[in-house]
């Protein structure tokens, strides 16, 4: 566990004061002794593990949350331990059976930040999970489309922080763009013109000024700040940090996720209204279109909206498990349940997304 307020936390004043604990894993209870961690290799993989373990999406946000938080180990007897392992083969048993999909069952072959600043060509720094992350998904599918091969990279460090890509990058989010001895490109935007300048065929940016400012306009209104993803976000987060049944190390760790989207509640509270502003702008867009003839936003042939649109549409419906083989805890963390919101969602627009993955990204998807 890790206590961002350190020994300042709650939990943490309990835990020193009285160490005995109970905790229950399945449908077994166990006691054990709590401590902090003070050795150096033990904090190092405390900090790995749990960081991994509530990492949200396809960048390293809460880094600095795992670099300077308070880790806090649970001792178990040896019985107790012989009855865990018993207890994590019932339950890989299970997830057997029901098909579960854990966090780290990619098949992509990643490599670490050291080695890819060692290689040349490009590299895709991305954060090696099964978590269809919009940025990511959207990043992948431009390079895909241009046929522009890449090496996958992992977003942690050696000592599971940030440190390694804070270095490299100057900024600790992911997906980063990384061509030979370029700077790295960590922005939607930068990384579409990477792919436009290494591959110019096909062309993803509309040669007219009028349907370029429209192109760019909406994936803004999609993919940045205070845009459709950036208010689900808020949704996500509030949804999480307002739930009694969330223990408090979660919450702190989502509340100081928040930070990055400027959450509060009332931020949360008008969230969902701007995501139906531009799901309905989008549904509208798409009528227009399909009133020419063309099945794509803009024109009659694909764009980067296209693209984009198809990967962020994983925030309001993932593609079915066959199709999209992400984490099984996260598909209905991502799957949008406020009826305000999906009632915006036009059939145009889902039946958009299959489209540009049926005929022009990579399926099923690949972590």
């Amino acid at each position: 566990m890790l206590a961002g307020s350190r020994e300042n936390a709650g939990w943490v004043k309990n835990l020193n004061r009285t160490p005995e604990v109970s905790m229950r894993i399945s449908k077994h209870s166990f006691i054990g002794g709590a401590r902090v961690v003070e050795q150096a290799e033990e904090d190092a993989l405390a900090r790995r593990l749990v960081v991994s373990k509530y990492q949200p999406r396809e960048s390293d946000d809460l880094s600095d949350w795992g670099r300077t938080a308070l880790p806090v180990a649970v001792d178990l007897s040896s019985e107790t331990e012989e009855v865990i392992l018993e207890v994590r083969n019932e339950k890989a048993k299970e997830n057997i059976m029901a098909a579960e999909i854990g966090r780290d069952d990619y098949t992509l072959k990643y490599v670490s930040l050291a080695e890819a600043k060692n290689m040349s060509g490009l590299r895709l720094i991305l954060g090696a999970h099964t978590i269809p992350g919009p940025w990511r998904e959207a990043c992948k599918s431009i390079f895909y489309v241009k046929k522009i091969p890449y090496t996958p990279v992992v977003s942690a460090g050696q000592d599971g922080t940030d440190r390694e890509l804070l270095e490299w990058t100057a900024q600790n989010s992911a997906p980063v763009a990384i061509w030979n001895d370029d700077r790295p490109r960590s922005t939607w935007i930068e990384q579409l013109y990477l792919a436009e300048r290494l591959q110019p065929t096909p062309t993803l940016i509309p040669t007219s000024i009028e349907d370029r400012s429209l192109m760019f306009g909406s994936i803004n209104e999609i993919a940045g700040q205070n845009g459709f993803a950036w208010s689900k976000r808020l949704t996500m987060i509030h949804g999480t940090v307002t739930n009694p049944q969330v223990d408090e190390p979660t919450r702190s760790f989502w509340l100081n996720f928040g930070t990055k989207y400027g959450y509060s509640a009332e931020a949360a509270q008008a969230a969902p209204a701007r995501m139906v502003e531009v799901l309905h702008f989008l549904g509208a867009r798409l009528e227009q279109q399909k009133a020419t003839g063309s099945k794509f936003f803009i024109g009659n042939q694909l764009s980067a909206l296209d693209i984009y649109w198809a990967a962020f549409a994983a925030l309001v419906q993932p593609l079915p498990p066959d199709l999209c083989p992400m984490a099984t805890a996260f598909r209905a963390f991502y799957t949008e349940k406020n009826p305000v919101v999906t009632t915006a969602v036009s059939p145009a627009l889902l039946e958009h997304r299959d489209f540009i993955y049926r005929e022009y990204l990579e399926l099923p998807i690949v972590f």
